[in-house]
Parts: C-alpha cells; structure tokens; sequence
C-alpha cells in the first residue's frame, strides 16, 4: 500500500515533487523491501535537505536516521551525505559532542571516497562544533587531517580549509601562521573567481581582519561576501553579518549596526546558526548599554549569555563592569579572574580580561595588588609596526586606564604611541572595565608623557565620542579624568575648570549608579587625588 501511494504520487505530482518530498520519503521508506533502495535512499535524501534548508532539525535528523538504517554500503556516497546532514542537524539542535561525531564519521567516509568536496564540508562542519565548544585543538586536528586527504588538484576544497585554518590560528602566538594561511586561501580563491569559494574565503577573511582591529577593512571583505551570498543562503549570510554587526559596533557605528542586526537573527534563527545568534544577543546588549547606560538592565541582560558554557569567557568581562560600577567589587574581581582561566589557550582576545582584571583592581583602590598583575598584562600589548589582535588593543584601553589610577606616569607615558596606533584601527567601543576607549587612553597617555595639547585634544575627541556614538558611560568618565589633569595644572582657570568638570562628571556617576566612579570622584574633590 505504501509503495502505491509512493508511485501515485510521483505520477499524479511530478511537477511539484519537490513539496512532496517528505511524504513520498515516508511512503517509500514504509514499504521496506518492497522499494528499491536507491530510490528510498534517493528520496530520504531529497526530503532531508529540504528539512534541512528549512530549520526542521527534527525531521532533518529522523530522515538521515532511516538513510542510515537502510544499511548502505559505506562506499556509497549517500551514506557519508546521511552523516554529514546529521551532523549539521544535530548543530542545529546545539547537540555540539553529537554533531561533531557525526562530521569527524563523515569524513571518515569522504576520506575513503576521496570526495575533496565531501573531505573540506565535513572538516568545516566539525571545526564549526569543535570551535563552539572552544576545543581549538580538536579545531586544528580535524583541519589537518582534511588537507592531508585533498587530492592534488583539490584547489578549491584547499582554499576553504586553509581559510578555515587561519580563522582557529588567529591568535598572538600564531598571528603569522595564520596570516600565511590566509593570504594563500585568498590568492587561490582569486584565481579560481568562483562565488562558491570566494563566498567562504571572504567570510573568514573578513574575521581574520576583525580579530587583528582592522575594522574598515573587515566590514568592507564582510560586504564583498555578502553580495555574492544568495537570500537562501542562510547559514553563510549569518557568518557574514555576525562579523558585519561586530565591526560596525566597535567602530562606534550604531546605526549601521542597527541596521544588521534584524536580518542576523532571522538568519542565524532559520539556519541554526546558534554561534551568530549568540554574538546578535551579546552586540544588541552592548549596543543598548552603550546608548542608555542603564547598568542594571545591561546585567540582567548578559544573564543568560552566561548560560553558554563556551562563550562565558566572553561574558564575564561585561558581568564584572557592571559589578564594579555598582561596587560590588569582589564578585567584579571574581568574575574577571573566572575568565581568564575560562578563556581558550589561544584566542583573538587574549590579554583583554587580563588587563580589565588589572584595571578593576586599580580602580578597586587596591594598588598593591594592582602592581602585582600589571606583569601579566604587559606581555599581550601591542607590538609597534606589526599586526595586532583585537585583544591587544582592548589591554591597552584597560591598561592605561589602570596605570592612571596608580599612579605610574612613566609606563602610562611610554605607552602614547601606542595608544595611536589603537585610534587608527578606527576602534571607538573597546570591550574592556574602566570605561574607556581608544581617544581616553591616548588623552591619559599624553598627559602622563607631559604632551599637554595633545592630551587635550584626545581629551576633546574622547568626550565628544561619547556623546556622538553614543557611549552613556563614557561621558561623565570622560569628564572626571579630563578634570583631573586640568586640576593638575599651574593656570588657575583649568584648575577651576577641572574642579567643574569632576563636580559635573560626580552628579552624573550617581544617576547612573556608578558607585566605585562617585567614590573616587568624591575623594578627588575632597582630598585632591
């Protein structure tokens, strides 16, 4: 009966098969023996990518079940497809070990097949599970193993996988490697001018450029990707626009963000895509904390982030700033050193949660103990006249602003060219405590280097940053430091100035609730330090 309804149906719909695939795989697979098995297989194929496509992770998972329990021959290519699907059903449901397992046995498959397309889909879909989880170095195994199995004319699965290398590589310890990667997948990506490689290489190209704080440049490889993108695309539109999104928030670009951020969710929500639908929730929150200032609503909004295991260590930093500025310091601490042994052995950020913990000590009036840190920041800083992670740029922020608050002119001082070389990247909204940004850590620099004007005119471009992006925090922060060098001055008029600026930057620390900046406000104005 099942096998007439399977024929009927192919003949009565033949023109719009395609909508029927899910019933007609359920008819053939219900006849058992009495269907040929290619064609069930054929069919179960169709339906589950259909499924797929739709976000049906379910259904995507039961139907690649049955292709497998049709007991294939593994040389059969349809039964590495089955197990790699799973794999990518399996992602969708964050089933992250599972799906993982499933693309590591579809490679496996490919591997023996010598399918070069099957061989990088699968390294990439397991790389994808493994970086999630935030095992790079089963990120790196899995790439290794990929490119040693491509066939030597295998160009473009090799420009996907160096790609996808470069990406898990970009960290301090690995920033040339990487690059070298990177500029090789992109030449043969180039060579090959083919959307469905170009695509790809982009995409990782444009996060590379992200991670080192070239933010122009990764926001217009992030457009270039895009456009060769199809609508239906989703799963690659998502990769895109979370770098998109990213790149547009650090450059203090809010409304070019706002404008993102609807089409990643729907993107990151239909493909199950759960690592873009992360970073849409971590950069909304962030961009609305930054427009308002509202610390409390900031935290419970991070609340949840906290709940993913393997991005805590991204969370915790913003969890500690909004405890400090409340002045819950010890939980603030807590938070900050939880991260940074939370944090993957190499990654993109490192030094950034460092630094914070360093600053959150210092601001914290902990000096002593604040000193002790300071050598376990200096080693992530940026190198004059090389490429740079992003988290280099964000410990600088922190550092000065940490140094600042103990006092130490000379190393504040030595670090003004860097602090430059920072305002170049185009960063404005740095994820680090303090609060800070690029303009802010320069003003302070200068101003322990003995560069007065400058300082000044860092000091100018700081507060009207924060005004312009707008950064609510930054503001009165602005002010109170801006205040304390004029105070410092001989010019009885800057002194009165400064007095005004920490007297105006005091009211507005205590309607944001910033308890720890109020306090160290009231005890400038009182005591004069």
């Amino acid at each position: 009966l099942h096998l007439k309804i399977a024929d009927a149906l192919e003949r009565l719909r033949a023109a719009a098969l395609e909508s029927h695939a899910s019933v007609l795989a359920h008819h053939l697979y219900q006849a058992g023996a009495a269907a040929d098995t290619g064609r069930t297989a054929q069919s179960l194929v169709r339906a589950g990518q259909r499924a797929l496509t739709a976000g049906a992770f379910e259904e995507t998972l039961e139907v690649f079940d049955h292709l497998i329990s049709l007991e294939l021959p593994e040389s059969d290519p349809l039964f590495g497809e089955a197990c790699e699907h799973r794999g990518e059903a399996l992602a969708g449901l964050q089933r992250y070990d599972d799906a993982v397992t499933a693309f590591d046995r579809a490679l496996t498959i490919y591997t023996a097949t010598r399918d070069d397309a099957g061989i990088a889909r699968a390294v990439i879909g397991a790389v994808d599970g493994s970086g999630w989880r935030g095992q790079l170095t089963a990120s790196l195994s899995f790439q290794t193993r990929g490119l040693r199995a491509l066939s030597a004319h295998a160009a473009r699965e090799r420009a996907l996988l160096l790609a996808s290398r470069a990406v898990s590589r970009m960290s301090p310890a690995h920033l040339d490697e990487a690059w070298q990667a990177m500029d090789e997948a992109a030449a043969i990506a180039e060579h090959l001018a083919a959307p469905v490689v170009l695509r790809p290489v982009l995409a990782c190209k444009s996060t590379c450029q992200l991670a080192c704080g070239e933010l122009e440049a990764a926001a217009a490889t992030g457009r270039a990707g895009l456009s060769l993108v199809a609508e239906e695309s989703v799963w690659e539109r998502a990769y895109l626009l979370l770098n998109l999104t990213a790149a547009a928030s650090l450059l203090g670009q809010f409304t070019i963000c706002e404008e993102w951020l609807p089409e990643l969710a729907t993107a990151a929500t239909r493909s199950g895509n759960h690592p873009a639908l992360w970073f849409h929730n971590f950069n909304r929150s962030r961009l609305e904390f930054a427009r308002t200032g509202d610390i409390r609503a900031y935290r419970s909004r991070l609340e949840p982030l906290l709940a993913t295991p393997f991005m805590k260590h991204m969370t915790r930093p913003g969890m500690a700033a909004c405890l400090l500025y409340l002045g819950d310091v010890d939980q603030a601490l807590e938070h900050l050193a939880t991260a940074i042994q939370e944090q993957p052995a190499d990654n993109a950020f490192q030094g950034s949660a460092e630094a914070s913990l360093f600053a959150a000590t210092a601001l914290a009036g902990q000096h002593d103990r604040a000193r002790a840190l300071l050598p376990t920041v200096t080693p992530w800083l940026p190198v004059a006249g090389r490429r740079n992670v992003l988290g280099a740029y964000f410990a600088l922020d922190a550092c000065v602003t940490g140094l600042a608050r103990v006092g130490d002119r000379d190393q504040r001082g030595a670090l003004y060219p860097l602090t430059l070389d920072c305002i170049r990247t185009g960063l404005v909204v740095p994820s680090t405590v303090g609060p800070g940004n690029p303009q802010l850590a320069a003003a302070l620099a200068a101003d322990a280097a003995g560069l007065v004007e400058q300082s000044r005119e860092h000091f100018e471009t700081a507060l009207r940053q924060a005004h312009e992006v707008p950064i609510r925090i930054l503001q009165p922060t602005v002010r109170y430091w801006y205040g304390r060098a004029l105070s410092a001055g001989a010019d009885a008029a800057d002194h009165a100035r400064g007095r005004a600026m920490v007297e105006a930057a005091l009211t507005d620390f205590r309607a944001l609730e910033m308890v720890l900046h109020a306090n160290l406000a009231e005890q400038f104005l009182r005591d004069g330090r």
